[in-house]
């Protein structure tokens, strides 16, 4: 065998003794930027603040069922069974009430100033929502859409509706806690609506169709959502309560 008696260069000896440490650097970076998005990833967006019956959340294939207090996450779909309401309050005190047999997807989340974004869509079933900070600040950055029906642009507003098969109704309802102008738009690739005055909405009969004309609701129809919200708010909700009858 042949040996040899060089000694390593210099250039060598720092490779030997960097090396080491540049790998351990690379690794360590790379495990905190995975802890920080998994915990990006895990960070709550809102809070069940009222469940009543049955309500589930499912994100990544995974089912939990939720109780009062219970975090929400970015891309839970959120359901209520025939004996379930929910009221979510999000980070932004954006809320929404879901009624019996209802799901709604959150979609996307983000209330840091500068980079707002809301999007959920109402899958099927009753709902109200009163916007929030996200809407305030940015109003053409929440977005609730109405199945594959339609979408309602925001302005600030506090909005009741409900989605059965394709066919979807919205209504504009009064502010709730303050006396502020309140809006929203009903699109889709067929036509649009624009909603100003309280009491005022619109039907969109199918994917293919435009929203109808602006018209006054009955005032029936408009205490149902309400009662909607009265009632999801009391301890023991009655069961079985009434479905909305929204036309």
């Amino acid at each position: 065998m042949c040996y040899s008696n060089r000694k390593p260069g210099i250039s060598e000896e720092i490779m030997r003794s960097t090396f080491p440490r540049t790998c351990l650097s690379i690794v360590a970076l790379l495990v905190a930027s995975i802890l920080c998005l998994a915990a990006r990833a895990a960070e709550s967006v809102g809070r069940a603040e009222v469940v009543n019956g049955t309500v589930t959340a499912t994100l990544d294939a995974q089912t939990r069922t939720l109780s009062k207090g219970d975090p929400v996450y970015q891309g839970d779909q959120l359901a209520t069974a025939a004996d379930g309401a929910l009221m979510v309050i999000f980070r932004d005190e954006t809320k929404f009430v879901l009624w019996h047999n209802t799901r709604m997807n959150v979609e996307q989340f983000a209330d840091r100033q500068g980079e707002e974004g809301f999007s959920a869509r109402i899958v099927k079933g009753a709902f109200r929502f009163v916007s929030g900070l996200v809407a305030k600040r940015k109003p053409s950055a929440m977005q609730v859409k109405l199945a594959a029906t339609a979408t309602i642009g925001i302005r600030g507003t506090h909005v009741g509706g409900e989605i059965e098969g394709e066919s979807a109704t919205v209504v504009l309802l009064e502010p709730e806690d303050e006396p502020r102008a309140t809006a929203i738009t009903v699109f889709n690739d067929f036509g649009r609506v624009d909603i100003t005055e309280p009491g005022y909405g619109t039907n969109v009969p199918d994917a293919h169709s435009p929203p109808s004309p602006v018209q006054r609701m009955r005032l029936r129809n408009i205490e149902n959502l309400m009662h909607i919200m009265q009632s999801i708010q009391r301890t023991n909700l009655p069961h079985p309560a009434p479905h909305p009858n929204i036309r």
